[in-house]
C-alpha cells in the first residue's frame, strides 16, 4: 500500500485474496480529469509497478519522479502485456511512433523508431 506523501500522490491499496483495490487519483490544477485524457490507465490499477528497468510503470512519490519515467514500457512489461492483450508490437509501436510526432514528442518518436528498426533487423 502506499501512503500519500504529498498532494500528487495515488493512494491505492489492493487485497489480492478479497479481489479488492481502493484507490483515489491525483488531482492537478491544470490537468482536471486524468481519466478522460487517458493519462490514468487500467494499468496503473491492475498491473504491479515494474521494479527491472526505467518504465512507464514504475511507482512514484511526487510529480517531479513522475515526469522523471520514460513513456515507454520496459521490455518486460511491454512482453507481460503483449502476452496477455496479445497485440502485435511493431503495429503498436508504429501508431505511437506517429501518435509521439504528431503530439511533438520528438525523442519519444526518436526512440520508437530505434525500436522499429531493431525489430526490422
Amino acid at each position: 500500500m502506499t501512503s500519500k506523501l504529498d498532494a500528487n500522490c495515488i493512494i491505492d491499496g489492493a487485497k489480492f485474496r478479497a479481489r479488492a483495490l481502493a484507490t483515489s487519483l491525483p488531482k492537478f490544477r491544470y490537468h482536471p480529469d486524468p481519466i478522460a485524457t487517458g493519462s490514468i490507465e487500467a494499468s496503473d490499477t491492475t498491473c504491479v509497478h515494474c521494479t527491472y528497468y526505467s518504465c512507464v510503470m514504475n511507482g512514484s512519490n511526487h510529480l517531479a519522479e513522475s515526469d522523471s519515467r520514460p513513456l515507454h514500457l520496459c521490455p518486460v512489461c511491454l512482453r507481460k502485456l503483449q502476452w496477455s492483450t496479445g497485440f502485435d508490437v511493431v503495429a503498436r509501436y508504429t501508431a505511437l511512433e506517429k501518435a509521439s510526432r504528431a503530439a511533438g514528442l520528438m525523442d519519444e518518436a526518436e526512440w520508437l523508431n530505434r525500436q522499429l528498426e531493431t525489430l526490422s533487423e
